[in-house]
């Protein structure tokens, strides 16, 4: 476990990111980034240029980029200067909680009141409900394989964007709750969503009817998913620890088998096959 002994700046990891220069990024509440080079940590704050000091969404786009969402804005590193946005200059929210890149390189941005932003082309694009957005708060957001877009419209399911037209999943038409707090697509286009009751899949997204609930989840909400180099999923929970799937089996790791706390908020493989784990106040756990 690495935490405040260890030179991090706070001990609630909100978000991590493996970066392409082989840094880990460590986004903190409080405390702004946390980047561990495998020996040491320097720490990238609101001194350094962020907007913000509570990172919640670390994500490394195609070309080196990292986007950095905070509770105070977006900022940009792209290696040398960080360049901030802010309400008044193109995103509709300062509250950032997703972010994600999609196949033709646009970044979709998911905000807590201000619904999704599209960065493109040096300018931002606002979803609203006009468009068919449920909800203002987009908490996350992924791409299929098909090239839709899932956003999670917090406490009214999700919505999912083909490029023209908006559809609609909730508990109205199988999802087993409407606050969901991930998404995962696995290898065989299978859907894992996950929310504060739990686990729903989808094994066909082209039909919404495929979804059934994960009963062997039931217990603590679902705060995120990572698949490792073996094709295990990694399960983060709000509570009870994480679960690792292999496919037929459930492992259950909690602060019983030396987690520091049992409180996930994101998971994150490294390069030599490890597995963070960022907590609520017992920093980052490496799991090998």
């Amino acid at each position: 476990t690495y935490s405040l002994e260890e030179g991090m700046s706070q001990s609630q990891i909100l978000s991590i990111a493996k970066v392409s220069r082989g840094n880990i990024w460590f986004g903190t509440y409080g405390g702004g980034i946390c980047i561990f080079n495998g020996v040491d940590f320097t720490n990238l704050t609101m001194k350094e240029g962020l907007v913000n000091n509570t990172i919640r969404v670390l994500f490394e786009d195609s070309k080196g980029n990292i986007w950095i969402g905070t509770d105070g804005g977006l900022s940009v590193h792209d290696g040398y200067n960080i360049k901030n946005y802010t309400v008044g200059m193109g995103i509709s929210s300062s509250a950032i909680q997703s972010v994600i890149e999609d196949k033709s390189g646009n970044i979709w941005i998911g905000t807590r009141t201000g619904r999704i932003n599209v960065y493109k082309e040096g300018g931002f694009r606002i979803f609203i409900n006009e468009d068919g957005l449920l909800s203002n708060n987009v908490n996350a957001l992924l791409q299929d394989d098909d090239g839709k877009i899932w956003a999670s419209c917090y406490g009214m399911g999700i919505t999912i964007f083909d490029g023209k037209e908006m559809s609609y999943f909730s508990t109205a038409n199988g999802l087993l709750d409407d606050e969901v707090n991930c998404f995962y697509e696995n290898k065989d286009g299978t859907m894992w969503i996950g929310s504060e009751k739990g686990i729903t899949t989808i094994s066909d997204i082209s039909n919404l009817e495929n979804a059934r609930p994960e009963y062997q989840m039931t217990g603590d909400p679902v705060s995120s998913f990572y698949c490792d180099d073996q094709g295990n999923l990694w399960i983060g929970t709000k509570g009870g620890g994480i679960l690792k799937y292999n496919g037929k089996n459930y492992l259950s790791i909690t602060e019983k088998n030396g987690l520091s706390n049992n409180h996930i908020y994101q998971i994150v493989g490294d390069n030599a096959g490890g597995i963070w784990l960022g907590t609520n106040g017992g920093g980052a756990c490496l799991y090998r």
